[in-house]
C-alpha cells in the first residue's frame, strides 16, 4: 500500500515535472520563435530602408550640390562676360588716351615751332633796328655835312631837296617793313596761345579719360575678386560633392584593406615608373581607393553598343554574369555615360585596348577590370603611355582659354585620363596633386 502511494506520488510528480517543462519549453520556442520574427523583420525589412534612406538622402544631397555648382559655374560665366566687357572697356580708353597723348605732343611740337618763328621775328626786328638807326645816322650826318659843305644854293638846292624826299621815303619804307614784322610777331603770338589753349583742352580732356581707365580699373579688380570668391565656392562645392560621393562609395561599394592597396601601388610603381603618390591621388579621385566601383547594373549605364559588346565580352571571359556586375552610373552633372569599370574607371573599349599589357604586367590571363592589383596595373600603364613619367612640363593649348600653357606632366596625363577639358585642368588635375601627400599616411 505504501509501495503504491509512492509510485502514485512518483507519478504526479513525474506529471508536475512534465507540464512544467512543456510549459517552460512552449515559452522558451515562443520567446525564439518571437526573436526570430523580430530579427528577420530587421534584416530584412529594417535594414535595407535605412540603407535606401542613407543612399537616397546622400544622393539628393549631392544632387542639390550639383545645382549649386551649376549656379556658381553661371555666375562665373557671367562674371567672366563682364569682366572681358569692362578689357573692352579700358582697352578703348588706353586707344582714345594714346591719340590724345599723341595730340598733344603735336600741340607742343607746334607751340615750339610757334615760340622759335617769334624768337626769330624778335631777332630780326631788333638787328634791323640796330642797323637802321645806325644807318640813318650815319647816312644823315654825311649827307648833311657834304651837303653843308658843297652847297651851292644856287645850282644845287633842287638835288639836294630830291635827296631829302628820297631819303625819306626810304626811311617810311623800311618803317612800313618794322610794322609788317611787328604784325607778323603779334599773328605768331595770338596763333600760340591759341594752340596752348587747346593743349590746355586735351590735357583737361586725357585727365578725364585717365581718371576713367582707373575706373575701370577698379571694376576689374572688383570682378577679379567676385571671380576668384565664386571659383573658391565652386572648389569648396567639388569637396563636399567628393566627400558625399565617398560617403556613398562607403555605402554602396567595395573595401580594399590598405596594405593591399599599398602593395598594389608599388606593384605598378615599379612595373611602370610612375609615381606611387600619383598613382595614389589618380585612385582617390577616381574610385576613392577601391570604395566606389560603381552603383549601376548593364541596363542603367546608357553604354553604347561597341562599348557593350566588350563588356560582355570581358565578363564572359571572368565568368561574370554581365547583367549583374556593377559599374559607374551615367554623370548627373554633365552630358555622358556611366560603363566604367573597377578601381581604375576604365570603359571597357578603353580596358580591351590594354588588356594584353595588362596581362603581361600581372600575368593575369584575362585580367580583372574589379581586381584591384589588374585595376592600378591598368592606370598606371595609361598614365605612362601619356607622358607621367616624364619630367619637366608640357606646353598644351588651354581649354579653357584657348592659349599655350605649361602643365606638368603628371596634370597632362590626368586630363588625358578625364578627358581633355577646362574641369580637368583647373580642378581634376589640381586635386590629385593635392592628394598625393596622401600616400605616406598609407
Amino acid at each position: 500500500m505504501k509501495k503504491t502511494n509512492k509510485n502514485k506520488l512518483a507519478e504526479r510528480q513525474s506529471r508536475r515535472n512534465n507540464k512544467i517543462t512543456l510549459i517552460d519549453g512552449g515559452v522558451i520556442l515562443f520567446f525564439n520563435f518571437c526573436l526570430v520574427v523580430c530579427l528577420a523583420a530587421f534584416v530584412f525589412q529594417g535594414s535595407p530602408v535605412l540603407a535606401a534612406d542613407d543612399e537616397e538622402e546622400i544622393q539628393d544631397d549631392i544632387e542639390d550640390l550639383v545645382d549649386e555648382k551649376k549656379d556658381l559655374e553661371k555666375d562665373v560665366e557671367k562674371t567672366l562676360t563682364e569682366i572681358e566687357a569692362v578689357n573692352r572697356e579700358i582697352s578703348n580708353t588706353q586707344v582714345v588716351i594714346r591719340k590724345t597723348n599723341q595730340t598733344i605732343e603735336q600741340y607742343e611740337e607746334t607751340i615750339e615751332e610757334k615760340e622759335k618763328k617769334i624768337r626769330t621775328k624778335e631777332g630780326n626786328i631788333k638787328f634791323k633796328q640796330q642797323i637802321l638807326a645806325e644807318y640813318l645816322r650815319l647816312f644823315r650826318r654825311n649827307r648833311l655835312e657834304i651837303g653843308l659843305i658843297t652847297f651851292d644854293f644856287q645850282e644845287d638846292l633842287g638835288d639836294y631837296l630830291r635827296e631829302i624826299e628820297s631819303f625819306e621815303d626810304f626811311q617810311a619804307k623800311i618803317g612800313e617793313a618794322l610794322n609788317t614784322i611787328e604784325k607778323e610777331k603779334e599773328e605768331v603770338v595770338k596763333e600760340k596761345e591759341e594752340v596752348e589753349e587747346k593743349k590746355e583742352e586735351k590735357e583737361e580732356a586725357l585727365e578725364t579719360q585717365e581718371n576713367q581707365k582707373q575706373h575701370l580699373l577698379y571694376q576689374e579688380n572688383q570682378k577679379q575678386a567676385v571671380l576668384a570668391r565664386t571659383k573658391s565656392s565652386i572648389s569648396e562645392v567639388n569637396s563636399k560633392i567628393s566627400k558625399l560621393k565617398t560617403e556613398l562609395s562607403t555605402l554602396l561599394g567595395e573595401k580594399y584593406d590598405t596594405g593591399d592597396i599599398k602593395d598594389a601601388i608599388k606593384y605598378a610603381n615599379k612595373k611602370t615608373g610612375v609615381s606611387k603618390g600619383f598613382l595614389f591621388g589618380m585612385l582617390s579621385m577616381e574610385s576613392g581607393l577601391g570604395k566606389y566601383t560603381g552603383g549601376c547594373y548593364y541596363k542603367e549605364s546608357n553604354m553604347n553598343d561597341t562599348r557593350k559588346d566588350y563588356f560582355k565580352d570581358i565578363c564572359e571571359d571572368l565568368d561574370y554574369n554581365y547583367k549583374k556586375q556593377k559599374v559607374s552610373c551615367p554623370p548627373a552633372s554633365y552630358s555622358g555615360t556611366g560603363g566604367a569599370m573597377g578601381v581604375a574607371q576604365f570603359m571597357s573599349d578603353t580596358w580591351m585596348g590594354y588588356q594584353d599589357k595588362i596581362a603581361a604586367a600581372t600575368g593575369h590571363n584575362p585580367p580583372d577590370p574589379w581586381s584591384l592589383v589588374d585595376g592600378v596595373m591598368a592606370m598606371a600603364l595609361k598614365l605612362e603611355n601619356d607622358g607621367a613619367t616624364e619630367s619637366g612640363d608640357v606646353r598644351i593649348v588651354s581649354p579653357c582659354s584657348g592659349k599655350k600653357v605649361y602643365v606638368d606632366w603628371e596634370d597632362y596625363a590626368a586630363m588625358k585620363y578625364l578627358g581633355w577639358s577646362c574641369y580637368a585642368l583647373t580642378n581634376y588635375a589640381p586635386g590629385i596633386q593635392n592628394l598625393k601627400d596622401g600616400y605616406d599616411d598609407l
